[in-house]
């Protein structure tokens, strides 16, 4: 298995072991309290690293870019769905819509950044070498 694989499928992991660790106001909750509209906002970075993990990943097995990136929104969003219904079973906390707006938009703007920062016309408008 290739290391973007497993780094994928480890941050992947990880978003599913917080979402369904209990709230602050339970006894079992070991997450630092954190401000609620904080916690929601961070929901778009947090599925937008995993969409850009998810596009390198699907990459190196030499997808097409925009092949790459749509399979990245799809497993992304499905990932979102499934961590919001999992809140659902964890104490203290509820899945929410707001969330899955967030992870929706986290999820879209890594995709359309990729797209744009490995866009080949991208190279000519901005030069990386300052020709002499």
């Amino acid at each position: 298995m290739k290391p973007s694989v497993i780094v994928a499928a480890s941050y992947t992991a990880l978003l599913f072991l917080l979402s369904a660790t209990p709230s602050e106001g339970t006894t079992a909750g070991w997450i630092p309290a954190i401000h609620p509209d904080l916690a929601d906002l961070l929901h778009a970075p947090a599925f937008g690293v995993l969409a850009w993990l998810l596009i390198v990943s699907f990459r190196s097995y030499g997808v097409g870019r925009r092949s790459a990136v749509i399979a990245a929104i799809a497993v992304a969003s499905a990932c979102g769905v499934m961590v919001e219904l999992l809140q659902a079973s964890a104490p203290g906390r509820n899945p929410s819509l707001s969330d899955g707006f967030m992870d929706a938009a986290g999820i879209l703007a890594a995709c359309g950044c990729y797209l744009l920062f490995h866009s080949s016309n991208l190279k000519h408008r901005f030069p990386t070498r300052v020709s002499q």
